[in-house]
């Protein structure tokens, strides 16, 4: 037998412990068993208690018992059954503390844990366990997650308490007024027989008070509350809900939480309703109910006299618009603005001192707006309730009218209302018509008249009246005099009839407005609108859309910055004839010669038939430029001149115009076949319908190149970026031209310069002659006409090109091609050893430029081998070889072969060491760059022969300004410019000096050891 004194155990220390002999005392009166903590780990258990931390070894938890463990202070560890006996610890053990701070840990079983005063640690393990809570500090602690009823564990507190994890249920119990709050799980909340509140948390929870004022927090549909006590015996109560609620019975009170817009429907009794911030419906059902909204759009239930309704919110927002639905007569309290009767019997509607809608039933209904701007309604929407509130809480389940109604506002006793009853109207400035066809009218003050859906009949008199018309309603103002202003608000396409001054076009849709006689104002809305004030000065305003403007001379037309694109429409012109203030485009009408001026925005001005004087005027930004379009004022093709400012210019279909100031940079033609010329600068060229054709013949400062397959922005270098649209053919410059043709039909004219087509985008192979001025079908890219074009090239196919009598270049491009000249010099591109040239005999000085190795074809004279580093040395020619003609043949810098054969020829072999042979006939070897034979690595003339008059020609030289001197073998004397020879075993070696130094800067190789001579140079 040992006993362990809590003093004398060290932080960590494993103590040998038996449980049936063994005892551990705390002899520290200031630590208690409900101050720590034991802990089963594996088969040990771990104690920490007063800052220590210490095991007994191969002990469990059932072992212990308050005779082994004790406490100085008199506070216990009760464990199970309190015997070492573990078997008896699954039992459904009582365990009952002191009064002191305990340690009880039930195990198994159903266990009830009391650790009475103090704050105690009760810890109940598998089975229903119950804990009794009587302090603040006692602490709960559930380690079996299970839920089913075998497991169902309950806290009975006579404090205020929340549950802790894994349990089930709370039970307040005592006599004073305390709260239960709820965890996670489906919890059962039971109060006492004070007052409290019951939270179950989150979950689905039942909620039973008793008796006192309790008060239920509500936040899932599925929770549920029971109050079995009535009013005399359970006290008043409240659930305070997070969502839409109806009150059970026996409570009286409902209390909406957060911001959602939630109902909130009580029971039988007397219930009082109080909204949140947001739109709420309260509906007190039976009894004497009060009802208190706040923020938002708050609808009021009321079915009994006695009901209460209380409005604190004083806005007259639109939001905050309050309704009443009434069963019975009923008169708005403060700060409530409709009323809505419900069901069919005859009652009355009484509004406040506010602006008022009341809503008729089909019973015989008394209205008295009292003050305020008051108005009747027999429609359950309409514009202008839409106007007043676009979300609208009218119940939309009543009936105001069985049919049209015929109301008269004049008539001050009742009227047979034919779909509605006999009403009585007192003090009602406004009405709004049924669904069906009805007849409204006005009185001699300012009157809003709605008829609703169906084809109404609204008829005004004396007084500034506002109608809203949706369909085919009629309008009959009657007051034509000039001091009062009558205005219709219209979700439809509208024409003001007579005496009406101001349309106001509303709603969503694309619609039109159209005026009088009258000075008009016509008023559009957020959408694409039509306004036309038809005669008269008007003032016409557009809205966020796309509006366009019919005007006739004195109209005054009003629009918003960025508001759209917006277009007006004259065909006698506008006042000051310059496009308003945030405008962008004007549309010139008819025949009549007229001014069309712009404005600083990026406009478009439309040319009429007529002869114009059109202004696009200077913008302020680079990125605002002005178009001038022909789309709509043309009777035929247009020919147009941007760059013509000041004079007059024929267009031929659309009259004489004069273009001002130099704002144009844009152009569009007609749906007729047109020829478009821009500026130098960037311009945007669309031709529209027909065959249209763009011209740079005096817009060009330099060569153009324009690919008509492009409808994006391209740089012509010579006139700007321009981008072309709906363009089949084109003009080209006075310089040298680029054309590339599209697939369609194209008539493509170079004008002055040496210009080329190019078929490079075709989707096919190409036959082209440019003998031929007429259409050609050229098979791969429609049918095209080609003027003034020198030059061709091809496709990525097979193609056919032919010169005229001028000089032309011909380049296939890739696929083998046939090349086929004419009179002039011609130029061929070879770059596919299945490329045919055919030149005639003696019709020109012809030229191949060639990048591959080439032999000279008959009937051609020159060779060039080109060359592009970006292609590889192996891709790029090195042999080039002539015929019997007199040819000339040029390297390129590459280390080239080139031989000419028959004829006299010159050979240039440029850069690289070259190997020349000028075979039969008196040849040239020309030397015009010190790289194209350098000192170490000379070029080779193959087959220098005096006696055929070959001559090596260094009066091209560009290393050497002067003419050089000949001095045969002897050796430099330190003058520039010296030429010298020197014979070695069968070659002959040249070399020149051309700064002075003595040293060779160049050499020449010829093949054999030649005596040279003088003679044998052109210096």
């Amino acid at each position: 037998m040992a006993t362990y004194y809590f003093s004398k155990i060290t932080n960590g220390q494993t103590l040998t412990f038996t449980p049936g002999s063994d005892i551990l005392q705390f002899d520290d009166d200031t630590i208690s068993a409900g101050l720590g903590s034991v802990t089963q780990v594996q088969t040990d258990l771990l104690f920490s208690y007063g800052g220590k931390t210490f095991t007994l070894k191969n002990v469990v938890l059932g072992q212990l018992t308050m005779s082994n463990v004790k406490f100085k202070n008199g506070s216990l560890l009760l464990v199970g059954d309190n015997t070492t006996d573990i078997a008896k610890d699954e039992l459904n053990n009582p365990l009952t503390g002191a009064a002191q701070s305990d340690f009880l840990h039930g195990l198994g079983g159903n266990d009830t844990l009391d650790g009475k005063a103090g704050a105690d640690i009760m810890i109940g393990g598998d089975g229903a366990d119950t804990y009794i809570v009587d302090n603040d500090s006692d602490q709960v602690n559930e380690t079996n997650a299970s839920t089913g009823l075998d497991q169902w564990d309950t806290v009975k507190s006579s404090v205020s308490y929340t549950l802790g994890a894994n349990v089930e249920q709370l039970n307040l119990t005592g006599a004073t007024a305390i709260n239960g709050t709820g965890n996670t799980l489906k919890n059962v909340l039971i109060g006492n027989s004070a007052a409290n509140r019951l939270d179950g948390g989150k979950g689905d929870d039942r909620m039973e008070g008793g008796n006192g004022n309790d008060t239920y927090v509500v936040d899932s549909t599925k929770d549920e509350v029971i109050e079995t006590s009535a009013l005399a015996a359970g006290g008043v109560d409240t659930v305070e809900s997070w969502i839409s609620y109806t009150l059970t019975a026996n409570v009286e009170n409902l209390l909406l939480l957060g911001t959602a817009n939630n109902s909130a429907t009580g029971n039988t009794l007397n219930n009082r309703l109080t909204g949140n911030s947001g739109s709420n419906r309260l509906d007190g059902v039976t009894g004497a109910d009060t009802m208190e909204g706040g923020d938002g759009q708050d609808v009021y239930v009321v079915n009994s006299a006695d009901d209460v309704v209380i409005e604190t919110n004083t806005s007259t927002s639109s939001l905050q618009i309050d309704l009443v639905e009434a069963s019975l007569s009923y008169t708005l309290t403060a700060n409530v603005e409709w009323l809505q009767l419900m069901g069919t019997t005859s009652i009355n509607a009484t509004g406040n001192t506010g602006d008022n809608l009341l809503i008729a039933n089909v019973g015989n209904n008394v209205f008295d707006g009292v003050s305020g701007n008051d108005t009747v309604s027999y429609s359950l929407s309409s514009p202008y309730i839409a106007s007043i509130n676009p979300k609208s809480s009218i119940n939309q389940s009543a009936n105001p009218a069985l049919a049209g109604v015929k109301v008269s506002l004049a008539v001050t006793g009742a009227q047979a209302t034919i779909g509605s009853g006999m009403d009585k109207l007192n003090n009602i400035d406004n009405l709004i018509g049924s669904r069906f066809n009805d007849q409204l009218t006005g009185n001699s003050s300012a009157n809003i008249l709605d008829g609703g859906l169906g084809a109404d009949v609204l008829i005004g008199g004396d007084g500034n009246d506002i109608y809203y018309v949706d369909g085919n309603d009629t309008v009959i103002e009657t007051n034509a005099s000039k001091t009062q202003s009558d205005t219709v608000r219209s979700i439809v396409s509208y024409v003001l009839g007579a005496n009406l001054e101001k349309l106001e076009l509303i709603g969503s849709d694309n619609i039109h407005g159209t005026g009088n006689e009258l000075q008009n104002t016509i008023i559009g809305n957020d959408k694409d609108n039509l306004l036309d004030g038809a005669g008269g000065a008007d003032r016409l305003e557009g809205g966020k859309g796309n509006d366009t403007y019919l005007v006739d001379g004195f109209d005054t037309v009003i629009e918003a910055g960025s508001a759209g694109t917006d277009t007006i429409m004259t065909e006698v012109g506008i006042l000051n004839n310059t496009l308003p203030t945030n405008v962008e485009n004007l549309l010139l009408l008819g025949s009549v010669n007229l001014t069309g001026k712009g404005n600083t925005l990026a406009n478009v001005i439309y040319a009429n038939v007529g002869d114009n004087l059109l202004d696009g005027v200077k913008n302020t930004s680079s990125s605002s430029k002005d178009t001038l379009s022909y789309e709509f004022g043309a009777t035929a093709g247009v020919r147009v001149n941007l760059s013509l400012l000041g004079s007059a210019q024929n267009t031929g279909g659309s009259g004489t115009d004069t273009l001002v100031g130099d704002s144009f940079h844009n152009l569009t033609g007609s749906y007729y076949n047109d020829i478009l010329q821009g500026t130098t600068s960037d311009n945007v060229l669309n031709g529209l319908g027909g065959s249209d054709t763009v011209s740079y013949e005096n817009s060009a400062t330099g060569s153009v190149i324009i690919n008509l397959n492009l409808s994006t922005r391209q740089n012509t270098l010579g006139s700007g970026g321009d981008t072309l649209l709906s363009i089949e053919n084109i003009t080209g410059s006075t310089f040298d031209d680029t054309i590339i043709a599209s697939s369609g039909n194209n008539i493509m004219d170079g004008g002055l310069g040496s210009d080329t087509v190019s078929y490079v985008k075709s989707d096919g192979l190409v036959a082209v002659n440019l003998a031929v001025t007429t259409a050609q079908n050229t098979g791969g890219s429609g049918k095209d006409t080609l003027i003034k074009i020198e030059n061709l090239i091809g496709s990525n196919y097979n193609d056919s090109l032919t010169g005229n009598t001028g000089a032309n270049r011909l380049d296939g491009g890739k696929g083998a091609d046939a090349l086929k000249g004419g009179a002039g010099d011609d130029v061929y591109v070879v770059d596919n050893a299945g490329d045919v040239v055919t030149e005639a005999f003696s019709q020109g000085n012809d030229t191949v430029q060639s990048w591959i190795n080439l032999t000279l074809g008959g009937n051609i004279e020159n060779l060039e081998l080109m060359y592009d580093k970006s292609l590889g040395d192996a891709n790029n020619p090195k042999t080039g070889t002539g015929n019997t003609l007199n040819n000339t043949l040029t390297g390129n810098a590459l280390s080239n072969t080139l031989s000419g054969l028959g004829g006299n020829d010159v050979l240039d072999g440029a850069g690289g060491q070259d190997s020349l042979t000028g075979g039969g006939g008196a040849d040239r070897f020309v030397f015009s760059v010190v790289t194209d034979t350098s000192a170490s690595m000379p070029d080779v003339i193959t087959d220098f022969t005096r006696s055929q008059s070959d001559k090596i020609d260094l009066s091209l030289a560009t290393f050497y300004e002067g003419v050089f001197k000949f001095v045969g073998i002897k050796a430099f004397s330190g003058v520039s410019g010296e030429l010298r020879y020197q014979t070695l075993s069968n070659k002959t070696l040249i070399t020149g000096d051309t700064n002075g130094d003595k040293v060779a800067d160049f050499a020449i190789e010829l093949t054999g050891a030649i005596a040279m001579q003088a003679s044998d140079f052109v210096l």
